[in-house]
């Protein structure tokens, strides 16, 4: 009996050992935590990293349609379809609106899409019901997206983008660059200095040299952009429409990637061609945004980018030197 009881109370003497007390367990859940706020970040920084890297090869892929469409065509298209002797609704609207990133959807693999499309239908004709293209203008071409942003690329039923074409240098606005004003100086979009003109430009024509010639580069959609003439807040339509280019989506070198300052517009007709404006690449990326070069290239402009440098790069044929950036 007495040795019965003697197991007994060694089992229950092991038990009592193999237990957690109410402190233990805390510091236990205490130590997980703090391994989970280690590597959340670790994590969260991965996928920025991979999304990064998607959205760098997204602009590649851009980058080799546009080239691929100047093989054919013997340049690049217009920044948007632009003539100055085609009027069908206001007279100062010249062309159907529809912007280079139409123009290459066959070299994207969407030759359906592009085949969908009725160029009769002007973009923003008042005089017209646009209804033809309907489906058209709400798709939305993963190709033509950064994963990194956040922001809804549906607006009014409308897919967005976040690649912009290089349409202006900039080079009139001031340095260091400051907030505009309606009808200032130096908000150049429609002077054709950039890569991706109005006009359409072939690689002969960019005299700067390809490999010192942005073409296109990333638009943070969610970034502040103000209407100057008008006088009010155009928050969400940065690049809203990826089919059209014009005043709210073409980029210039105005100010350098990720500028703190707005967004900037002088009139909110989204097909006037010379519509001026301070519209810098910007991205969610921390430290600056991708921009694709003419040659195909596709490199990271740094936020802190020599102003007049970058204003370099922003011209097809301005004759300047210019060092890596």
């Amino acid at each position: 009996m007495n040795r019965i009881s003697s197991l007994l109370r060694g089992r229950r003497t092991r038990s009592r050992r193999w237990a957690f007390t109410l402190i233990e367990l805390l510091v236990v859940i205490a130590i997980i935590a703090v391994l989970i706020a280690l590597l959340l970040p670790a994590v969260q920084q991965a996928r920025e990293s991979a999304r990064r890297t998607q959205c760098k090869n997204h602009l590649k892929q851009v980058g080799l349609a546009l080239h691929n469409y100047h093989d054919t065509h013997n340049r690049f298209p217009q920044a948007k379809v632009y003539d100055p002797n085609m009027t069908q609704c206001q007279s100062w609207i010249s062309g159907n609106g529809l912007s280079w990133r139409v123009m290459i959807l066959p070299y994207i693999d969407q030759t359906p899409l592009y085949s969908s499309v009725n160029f009769d239908e002007w973009v923003e004709c008042r005089t017209l019901t646009n209804t033809i293209n309907a489906n058209f203008r709400k798709k939305l071409i993963p190709g033509y997206l950064c994963p990194s942003d956040p922001t809804d690329p549906i607006v009014g039923n409308q897919g967005g983008t976040n690649y912009a074409g290089l349409v202006s240098d900039g080079r009139g606005a001031p340095i260091p660059p400051v907030q505009s004003t309606c009808g200032a100086t130096g908000l150049s979009h429609g002077d054709h200095t950039g890569a991706l003109s109005y006009q359409g430009r072939r690689i002969a024509e960019i005299s700067d040299g390809t490999s010192n010639t942005i073409l296109a580069g990333e638009v943070f959609r969610g970034k502040a952009f103000w209407n100057l003439c008008g006088n009010y807040d155009q928050a969400g339509t940065r690049c809203h429409r990826w089919y059209e280019e014009s005043g709210w989506c073409g980029a210039d070198t105005a100010r350098g990637p990720n500028s703190t300052i707005r967004d900037e517009i002088d009139w909110n007709d989204t097909d006037y061609w010379s519509i001026g404006g301070a519209r810098p690449v910007s991205s969610a990326h921390t430290g600056g945004a991708h921009v694709l070069m003419a040659d195909g290239a596709v490199k990271f402009a740094s936020t802190n980018v020599d102003l007049r440098t970058w204003r370099a790069v922003g011209s097809a044929k301005g004759g300047e030197s210019v060092s890596d950036f």
